[in-house]
């Protein structure tokens, strides 16, 4: 079972006794290999998804790169079809889905 906590994304691994809680182990950095498009925003500089995973990679102006884990489809679609692509992500992803910066 994967999990999100404390801003680490972690394996929840069953303790072997039955009676004792999980382990959080922390998984190994993320290296991004996603491919991204370029976006006409003054706060986002391109985005990637992958749809298998329902990660949103977003790359920022700043130099910033993020994944959102957990977005569906219609989200990501969403913020490429939406005239400010900084607004959409503010308003339907920033708050709403556990991220790790990726760089």
């Amino acid at each position: 079972m994967v999990a999100w906590t404390a801003g680490v994304l972690a394996l929840l691994t069953p303790s072997p006794r039955g009676g004792c809680p999980a382990t959080l182990i922390p998984t190994p950095p993320v290296t991004s290999a996603m491919q991204r498009q370029t976006v006409e925003s003054t706060n986002i500089k391109s985005v990637g998804y992958d749809p298998e995973d329902e990660v949103l990679e977003v790359e920022f102006h700043s130099g910033g790169v993020y994944h959102y884990v957990g977005v569906p489809p219609d989200v990501y679609e969403g913020m490429l079809a939406a005239r400010s692509k900084g607004r959409y992500f503010g308003d339907f992803i920033r708050l709403r889905y556990p991220y790790e910066k990726v760089r």
